[in-house]
């Protein structure tokens, strides 16, 4: 376990940094953002450590089972599934981080991201291994490889292998998709990805997720628009959203 962190040691932008479980340094810098009502923003950033993947099945387990943790889904029975069959969502009894689509359905593999996990069982987890989620501006940088050049495919420097098309209606594991210049694996795929910003949705707060998901045609995955976010209330497990973690530097 990484104890909390007084200072990092950075590495080079887009190197790992093996101290931090092959964490990539993303450099800080402005970054440019432009609201839907079409002004323009400046976001300071400061240098940050975050995950090259997504925090998988084996990762998770390993802090449930050393901690004895128990998600939100375990603890209220059941959880949101995506039903392809009916293009839309149902609660489903049973549907853990290891039976993500329900005990009636197949067990997770250990190398796919950890779904089913809710917005406060990540936070427990990313806390238990000395880590946080990130921003959405956070993410955002590092999925843009720390600049505001806008390449074709969004994030990934190339667009998903023809291999991966016809897959593309089931979750994959996790360093499927193709890294981006920095070397973030799965910035536009697989699953959405939590993050510490929140917004209101009818009187409700929610939080920020971010990136693709296996739920999304070809068309949106290649297409999406920059800044897009969709939110999801905290305490709810998810089959088509997992997370990855950040390290900020901390002053002396």
């Amino acid at each position: 376990m990484i104890s909390a962190l007084t200072e990092i040691a950075f590495t080079e932008p887009g190197e790992f940094n093996s101290v931090y479980n092959q964490m990539i340094t993303v450099p800080g810098g402005k970054m440019i953002r432009q609201s839907d009502d079409g002004r323009t923003r400046v976001i300071s950033l400061n240098t940050f450590l975050m995950d090259r993947l997504l925090v998988t099945v084996k990762e998770f387990d390993d802090f449930a089972k050393t901690t004895g943790y128990i998600t939100d889904a375990q603890r209220s029975g059941n959880a949101a599934v995506f039903d392809a069959e009916n293009n839309g969502w149902q609660m489903t009894d049973g549907a853990t981080y290891f039976y993500p689509k329900g005990l009636d359905k197949e067990k997770a593999p250990l190398s796919h991201p950890a779904t089913q996990v809710s917005w406060l069982d990540a936070q427990a987890y990313a806390a238990w291994i000395g880590k946080q989620l990130p921003t959405e501006n956070e993410w955002e940088w590092a999925a843009q490889n720390a600049s505001n050049i806008c390449l074709q495919y969004r994030y990934n420097e190339e667009p998903i292998p023809d291999s991966l098309k016809k897959q593309y209606v089931e979750l994959l594991p996790a360093g499927s998709f193709g890294k981006n210049q920095l070397g973030f694996y799965d910035m536009d795929g697989t699953v959405r990805q939590w993050t510490t910003t929140s917004l209101f949705v009818k009187d409700q707060q929610e939080l920020i997720t971010k990136g693709g998901l296996f739920t999304d045609d070809m068309h949106n995955v290649y297409h999406y628009k920059r800044f897009n976010s969709v939110s999801a209330v905290a305490d709810q497990g998810y089959s088509h959203i997992g997370f990855r973690c950040v390290l900020k530097y901390k002053s002396l």
